[in-house]
Formats: structure tokens, sequence, C-alpha cells
């Protein structure tokens, strides 16, 4: 059976921790690869928990870099923490240290030598790694699949699956405008786990399983005090078991763009890093042309009865094609199913 490579790019929080263990477990995939970077947590904490995950799967030959420390213009945000703790684990990766001496901290180079036509990128945290690496090589991911992690239609940093954008809109804005072939993960809230799958995660008889279920435990109690109540989304497990298994969610092309700039007022603030998807006609003639543009074509529209308006849209289309494809509408069950089950001892049946 041949293998589907894939190159994780991660701020190695709780969900991403999650979503690489389950990827670890999948026979038919090969993780040729691991970058970390600043988001949930430093990308050296980032890097520890990885290093932790991949001993306890038996993989400690799969290449980690360290990588951006920084956004490319933004303040790193610490807000993350909130949710993921002081080392992206609350506490678990703080408590085995891995040496990182030996780890590279070119991250430019690692994708130039990894990101292959064959390999799919499932970026799990901020973009900005691979911003730094179009900057260097800047053909790099023009015939690269790229699963991202991203918000809701028309969301900002409020929704929590955005976060990876809002942290780094500019790295998002590059990466998207890169030439690679994008996939935006954007209906992840409608994903959940529960206290029980922590409980049956703790019980399972995996090592990786009972390595989750601590810092996933604290995550659950950090998002009830966010004001979720029985249940708690955990966004990259989505992204992950989308790769492995497509059929979870329905794609659709679309335009997307991401609001840029350094926002100091309370105003423009708000719009840090909002996603704004065209899926309709409509919203894509509206995104690329101005009002007084599409006015005049109104216009034209009433006083010439013979023009082709079809070709007219068309050709405004045609200025900016969708950049990406997206999906809206996954199957929630299918997914917790996939993922429990390796964790689980079989429990919720064969894959």
């Amino acid at each position: 059976m041949k293998k589907t490579k894939i190159i994780l790019d991660v701020d190695m929080g709780v969900d991403d921790a999650a979503a690489l263990a389950w990827l670890l477990t999948r026979e038919q995939i090969e993780v040729t690869g691991i970058a970390t970077v600043v988001g949930n947590t430093t990308p050296e904490k980032s890097t520890n928990n990885a290093l932790n995950i991949l001993g306890l799967a038996n993989h400690d030959d799969i290449e980690v870099v360290i990588g951006a420390d920084e956004p490319l213009y933004q303040v790193a945000s610490r807000t993350s923490s909130a949710l993921h703790g002081p080392d992206g684990l609350w506490g678990t990766g703080a408590q085995h240290p891995q040496d990182l001496s030996r780890l590279s901290r070119d991250v430019a180079d690692f994708y130039n030598r990894h990101a292959c036509p064959d390999v799919t990128i499932i970026a799990l945290g901020p973009l900005t790694n691979l911003a730094l690496a179009v900057k260097a090589y800047p053909d790099l991911l023009r015939a690269v699949r790229i699963i991202i992690l991203c918000g809701s239609k028309e969301s900002s940093s409020t929704h929590q699956s955005s976060f990876n954008i809002w942290f780094d809109p500019e790295a998002a804005a590059q990466v998207l405008a890169a030439g690679a072939s994008i996939t935006l993960i954007a209906g992840t809230r409608k994903f959940s786990l529960s206290q029980e799958d922590i409980d049956m995660l703790r019980d399972g008889g995996t090592a990786l399983g009972q390595f989750l279920a601590g810092p996933l435990r604290l995550y659950a109690q950090a998002q009830r005090l966010q004001g979720r109540s029985e249940t708690f989304v955990a966004p990259d497990i989505v992204a992950a078991v989308y790769a492995v298994d497509p059929s979870v969610g329905k794609t659709q092309p679309a335009l997307v763009r991401i609001a840029q700039g350094i926002f100091e007022n309370d105003a423009n603030r708000l719009l840090r890093g909002k996603v704004t998807m065209g899926i309709e006609m409509q919203e894509k003639l509206s995104m690329i042309a101005d009002d007084i543009e599409l006015s005049a074509l109104v216009d034209r529209m009433l006083a010439e009865p013979d023009i082709d308006l079809e070709a007219e849209m068309r050709a405004i289309l045609a200025r900016e094609p969708d950049n990406a494809q997206i999906v809206l509408d996954i199957d929630a069950d299918k997914i917790h199913e996939l993922f429990m089950q390796p964790f689980t001892s079989g429990q919720f049946g064969g894959c």
C-alpha cells in the first residue's frame, strides 16, 4: 500500500498533539517531517511536546525543525496559553524535557528538502513558517497540497478556529498567493469531544491515549470557563482526519481574502485576520469590483438590451480566480469514530 506523505506544521498545543498522535497511528500515513511555530506556545516548547509524542509512538526517526518564534509583523500573542497552558500541554510537556540542541532552526531549508509534489502539508498553526519558506524559495509550493486550519466563513479572531490566521494574517495571505493547492478547513466547530471521550482515552490502554488524557481534561476545563459546557472543540483533529479521509468533509471552490496590516485603533483591530470567503458569484463580484464599477454595469444592463451580462461578469471574476477549496460541512460523527478508534482498543470499530 502506497503511503500518503505528510508534513505537519504545528504550534503544538493540546489539539495539535491529539492530531499528531492520531496521524502516527495510521498505517497509510508517513509523517516525513514536523515544523514547529510560535502560536499556542513557543516553538521550543512546541518542539518539546512533539518529541514527547514521537517518542511514545516510537517515531524518533522523523525530522523536527524549530521554526519561527515571531509572526512576520505582529507582536506574538500569548492569549492561547489560557487554553493550552504555559507549555502547550498544561505542564505535561514541561515534565518531560527533551534535548533540542541538535535540531535545525532553518525552516526554509527544511521545506526546500521536504515539500515535494507527492507531499501534503497540514498546517495546524500560524502560517509563518510557510511564508518564510516561500520568501526564500518563491516557487516552492506551486505543486504542493496544503491543508490549512481556518476559521468559519467571514470569521475573525473571536472564532477560536481562526486563531491561526489572526495570529499572523500577513503570512496567511502570502501562502494563499503562493500558487499551492490549498484546502481551508472551516467547519471545525461542528466536531467536539466530551469528558467521556477523555475517560476512554485514559482507560483505552494505549500510551498515546493516556498521554493525551491529562492535557485534554484541562483543555476542556479551560473551554468551559470560556462558555462551553458538556463538550469541547478540538479543531486540529478535524484537519488531520480530513487529510487522511477527505470523505469526512465537503469541499467547494472559493475566493478567499484575509485582512492584513497593523491595526492599532479600536475599530480596525477588530478586522485583524478577518477571513472573507466568496462562494456565490455575487459574493465574488463584490470582493473584486467596487460599487462604482458594479453600478455602472447595472446601468449598462438597463440601457443596452443586447449586453452579454454573463460575459461581463466572467471578465470580472477572471481578474481574481478562486484561490482555495473550502470545507464548511463535515461529518462530525465519522470524524469522532475515526479519531477515537486507535486509542480505545477498537470500541468504535474499524476504519
